[in-house]
């Protein structure tokens, strides 16, 4: 014990440890250790060591003062060495800073669109309460699951399940909208009066508890208040729907913002639907575009709910009805990924926004790959450097500090000249995706730490070499010029130069195989004529119940070829399907069918082939009664040979006789498989007319059959879109992900250029004195050329039998995707090939040939 007393604390000793380098800690702690012997023999251990332990505490702000201060200094230091190098190897910082730039700026633009399409329905107070109700359908070809949902089943849950909070629905159309001389359709949503109670959707003007309670009663968005009424207050206004309805305005929302999955201008109280105007209130079957959402109360979880909804539906729809369907939850923040079929959200795929991540992180990599390779390439200058600093005293340490903070620095440039691109180029690109990004780095706290964080990881990724490498070279060897590259070096830049080739050549790959893809989709014969048919909606007006008439009037056209008229045209999205029975059929062969609607003209006026049997013919009178005509599908769907004669029925309808068959052909995109498809006959109430022109004089045709249009429908509005561009624009998600693809494969390829330019300069700059002897005994220009050239042809060979296999299972997985898709032609593979070599090629001749042609005095006298 006494020994003990007379030592100083241990923990003042370990704190002063830490504190002091080792060497500042020797000398210390040897006075401090004197002084302490000499006070134990004055004063009481306890009083000697609080003595010493105040000293301890005194020296802590001198200390922290000191390091501070130090630190400063040497980062100061570290700052003034790293922007003398910039300076001083201009070409080699251009190259790097705009390489990782350009690397920078695509991650950055692909965390702005991945941002936004995460943010969907993220500004809902209630989101992590807030579900969609679908369904899933068993069905012979697997699970149908579908986004409408039963109107009967929000006031059930809402009464019977005490989890649920609330329970809104939404039932969604397109209505004629009238004020005065002004008549536009509209995409309209009845809705329930709690809505604005469930959705954060802020009201300018009313009051949200009661503007959606009372029978025709509308919220419309000020948008539409300044469309219709301009700048008049529009609450107390009348718009009248359908011609018929005049709905008074209770409330103006604020605009609905883009990251809303509901695209909504127009709210209509859900109590004016009576039972008598619509029966699909009390039908558990029926679910056309009517929607559910539940608000499901704090401290109950959605899976818990769900295993009580069986029982529901048994209750209020009976027991065919639950065991046909199951009711799931889907979050609020997953309906804008959602995959289900007739969906009101806007949805965009998960995996496209996967592979904008990947190929941005694939670009960056690509910079950070150059940065690394000319480091190796410098690194015999930067030996030198680096014993030079260690020779007068600097330790590893100190020098990975420096190398560090240089790369960090470089990065933080090429984030600052990344920024500015953006700010350019933004406009734009917002323009060409169709979003409204911006960068408000004072309210978008997370794009501030995606910056940051960019900074550093390219920092720490591309200056991990130089600092942690030739940090550790030894100064003897490095002074007497005993220190090379060796294999080492060049095995490593070989592997970067082969990885940033690949990333390259697998980037060209994707990006001609879809574009391969989706000129594949749009040049497809459709089996139907597309080009020249412009398609009328006629919705609600008169003309839907005088088509015939309409029909006599523009065939006076000799411009017009053919009318026809529907309840659904190829591309318009419009379809139902029902459930089919082959005649003889049990329930086991039952199976779902589309349901096309048509008139006596449709199958000519799309030229569609009729390849057994007849078409509907007003020589026969009973077709609207009892006959249908059906697809190639459908016949392979139920297993007959000779379909003529048999009799289908689908639906609650009779059962129909067979009377044709019709070559398959695309009702939707060729991103669809072809469904079974039956054809029965419709004259009446119509939605769709079809009219085929000729290629000469479009416009004037238009406006003939506008004028006509009107003529027949004077307060319906003229609308109109042609078949082949409604197809056109069905592959408006692949034509962005190929102009991605594009544009990152073109900044790939940028950045490589420059980095191989970079190493082809270095190179060619070291060997110099070879050059030179060998021009001496006789070596022509070409072969100084082959010379300096091949090793890296050799590389970016490589690199393509590497980028072969990854490009190949890439894009067969994306293909897998499409029900008919093209077949990887081998001929992608070597066209990005050879484009990989030319690009090199030509990126390394200018230099390469400069020093070939150089003249051996100038070169052997090179140092």
């Amino acid at each position: 014990m006494r020994s003990e007393s007379k030592k100083p604390p241990r923990l003042a000793l370990w704190i002063m440890h830490k504190m002091m380098k080792s060497d500042d800690f020797e000398y210390a702690i040897g006075d401090l250790q004197e002084m302490f012997e000499l006070a134990t023999q004055e004063k009481s251990p306890k009083r000697t060591k609080y003595w010493f332990w105040m000293e301890v505490i005194r020296s802590i702000p001198r200390f922290l003062k000191n390091v501070i201060c130090w630190r400063f200094i040497m980062v100061k230091n570290y700052l003034k060495v790293a922007l003398r190098n910039i300076r001083g190897h201009k070409a080699h910082s251009f190259i790097n800073i705009f390489g990782l730039a350009i690397g920078m700026g695509c991650v950055i633009l692909s965390a702005l669109v991945v941002q936004y399409e995460l943010s969907f329905d993220d500004f809902h107070e209630k989101r992590d309460r807030i579900y969609r109700v679908y369904m899933e359908e068993e069905r012979s070809d697997g699970v149908f699951r579908s986004a409408p949902v039963m109107l009967p089943f929000a006031p059930a849950v809402r009464q019977e399940l005490p989890e649920v909070e609330k329970a809104v629905r939404i039932k969604e159309r397109t209505m004629l909208v009238s004020s005065g001389k002004s008549h536009f359709y509209e995409n309209i949503l009845y809705a329930d009066e709690e809505l604005l109670d469930v959705f954060s959707f802020p009201l300018l003007e009313g009051d949200s508890k009661t503007a959606l309670m009372d029978p025709f009663s509308v919220v419309i968005t000020e948008k539409m208040a300044d469309k219709y009424f301009g700048d008049e207050d529009a609450i107390g206004r009348v718009l009248t729907f359908q011609n018929s309805d005049d709905y008074e305005i209770t409330g103006i929302l604020k605009d609905i913002p883009s990251n809303s999955h509901l695209d909504m201008h127009f709210l209509l109280s859900f109590s004016t639907l009576s039972r008598a105007r619509n029966p699909s209130l009390e039908s558990w079957t029926s679910r056309s575009d009517d929607y559910t959402y539940i608000l499901i109360r704090e401290g109950y979880s959605a899976t818990d709910l769900e295993q009580k909804f069986p029982g529901l539906l048994k209750k209020y729809a009976g027991e065919n009805v639950m065991e046909k369907y199951t009711m799931r939850l889907q979050s609020l923040t997953d309906v804008h990924f959602s995959t289900l079929v007739y969906d009101n959200a806007k949805t965009i795929p998960v995996l496209y926004l996967t592979i904008c991540l990947v190929i941005a992180v694939f670009i960056l990599l690509i910079a950070c790959v150059n940065f690394t390779n000319l480091s190796t390439a410098r690194s015999v200058q930067r030996a030198k450097e680096v014993g030079m600093r260690k020779v007068v005293g600097a330790q590893r340490i100190q020098l990975i500090r420096q190398f560090i903070i240089e790369s960090l620095l470089m990065s933080f440039l090429a984030n600052v000249i990344a920024m500015l691109m953006i700010s350019l180029i933004l406009p734009r690109f917002n323009d060409f995706i169709g979003k409204a990004l911006s960068i408000n780095l004072v309210r978008n706290h997370d794009l501030l730490f995606i910056l940051l964080g960019t900074v550093v990881f390219t920092g720490l990724i591309a200056g991990s070499y130089p600092a942690f490498i030739l940090s550790g070279f030894i100064p003897v060897r490095v002074l007497k010029d005993q220190y090379h590259a060796g294999r080492k070096g060049f095995s490593l830049r070989a592997f970067l130069v082969v990885s940033q080739f690949a990333i390259s050549v697998v980037l060209m790959i994707a990006t001609m195989t879809v574009y391969t893809q989706i000129n594949f989709m749009r040049n497809k014969d459709l089996g139907m004529r597309s080009d020249q048919i412009v398609v009328i909606p006629v919705r609600e007006s008169p003309i839907r119940h005088n088509v015939e008439s309409l029909k006599s009037v523009l065939l006076q056209n000799s411009s017009i070829l053919g009318i026809t008229a529907s309840n659904g045209t190829p591309a318009s999205g419009y379809s139902y399907t029902s459930n089919c029975m082959p005649e003889g059929g049990n329930k086991d062969d039952e199976f779902y069918i589309q349901v096309l609607s048509v008139d006596y003209d449709f199958i000519k006026t799309y030229e569609l082939e009729l390849i057994d049997g007849r078409s509907f013919a007003r020589d026969f009178s009973t077709d609207g009664q009892s006959a249908y005509l059906i697809n190639e599908t459908a016949v392979k769907k139920i297993g007959w040979v000779d379909p003529l004669g048999k009799r289908i029925s689908q639906g609650q309808e009779e059962p129909r006789t067979i009377i044709g068959v019709i070559k398959d052909f695309h009702y939707f995109s060729v991103r669809d498989q072809i469904a079974p498809t039956v054809f029965d006959l419709e004259l009446d109430d119509v939605k769709f007319v079809s009219v085929k022109l000729r290629t000469e004089s479009i416009a004037q045709t238009l406006s003939f059959i506008e004028a006509k249009f009107t003529e027949f429908a004077p307060n319906y509005p003229f609308e109109y879109f042609f078949i082949d561009d409604k197809f056109d624009r069905s592959y408006r998600a692949e034509r962005s992900m190929g102009s991605f693809l594009l544009f990152s494969t073109i900044l790939g390829i940028l950045i490589c250029s420059l980095g191989i330019l970079g190493l082809i300069s270095f190179t060619a700059e070291q060997r110099l004195k070879e050059i030179g002897i060998r021009k001496t005994l006789g070596a022509t220009t070409p072969k100084i050329f082959g010379l300096l050239v091949k090793n890296f042809l050799k590389l970016v060979l490589m690199a393509n039998f590497i980028a072969w296999p990854v490009g190949y299972f890439a894009m067969d997985r994306w293909l897998g995707n499409f029900p008919y898709r093209i077949g990887l032609d081998v001929g992608i593979f070597f066209i990005s090939s050879l484009l990989a070599l030319t690009i090199a090629l030509l990126t390394i001749s200018y230099q390469t040939m400069k020093s070939a042609r150089m003249s051996p005095v100038e070169a052997l006298k090179y140092e």
